[in-house]
């Protein structure tokens, strides 16, 4: 199934606030134990991901083309 230029856009936002909350407030502790709330390596990795497939899809939607093709005298 493709994955729309909107829905892409919409993963990007998600990801982008979700890497905004965890740098914000990553862990907490109660009494002696440390807990996190999310990995964020993994965010910031799945927001690059999303970024490219951004891109990919905008670049497909303004129809860039390139071919490659050889000239003959």
């Amino acid at each position: 199934m493709a994955i729309s230029l909107e829905t892409a856009k919409q993963m990007l936002d998600l990801y982008v606030q979700a890497e905004k909350e965890v740098l914000l407030n990553q862990s907490y502790k109660i009494n002696d134990r440390t807990l996190t709330r999310a990995n964020l390596e993994e965010i910031s990795k799945n927001r690059q991901i999303w970024e490219q497939k951004v891109s990919r899809l905008e670049r497909n939607t303004r129809g860039l083309v390139i071919k490659r093709g050889v000239v003959l005298d």
